[in-house]
């Protein structure tokens, strides 16, 4: 899906406050409000807007214990076998696959530790599974939960490369 300007800022406005009225919304893309809210509806048909979502306070405690949990897997050729049993799992919140030593990185969040380490050690004895690293979250900053992302650079902008 190709997101114009407007689609960017509107994505933008929603990040960093998911229960935005439609004219603050409209305002912050200027749109008018039915244009805004078309948009919206289009994006969220189309998978852009995948949901929304509650963003807890940390001090609250609702949770007892959240973690990031760093996945290495074997190969490649077990990736979205591994990935799709990874997110079956109680308690992961978000799972991100990403490039470098680590495979995969699981945003969890578990009612104890005993729970957390239960996952742990359910997560490492899949098969494929390399090692699993698993870092308790001791505090988390407020900021936004999701960024839209920067327009793409047009293929006529100078690349920095001199000569």
């Amino acid at each position: 899906m190709q997101l114009d300007d407007k689609d960017r800022a509107l994505l933008m406005a929603l990040s960093r406050n998911a229960r935005a009225s439609l004219v603050a919304l409209a305002r912050a893309t200027g749109l008018s409000r039915s244009a805004t809210h078309d948009r919206l509806r289009r994006l969220e048909r189309n998978g852009a807007i995948a949901g929304y979502a509650v963003v807890l306070d940390p001090a609250v405690e609702a949770v007892g214990v959240s973690a990031i949990v760093l996945l290495r897997f074997d190969d490649s050729r077990s990736h979205d076998r591994l990935v799709s049993q990874a997110m079956r799992r109680p308690y992961v919140v978000r799972g991100r696959c990403v490039s470098g030593d680590i495979d995969m990185v699981l945003d969890v969040a578990c009612p104890s530790m005993r729970d957390l380490d239960r996952l742990r050690a359910d997560l490492a004895v899949l098969p494929g599974v390399r090692a699993v690293t698993t870092y308790p979250v001791l505090r988390t900053h407020p900021g936004t939960t999701a960024a839209a992302p920067p327009p793409p650079i047009p293929e006529s902008a100078p690349t920095g490369r001199i000569g």
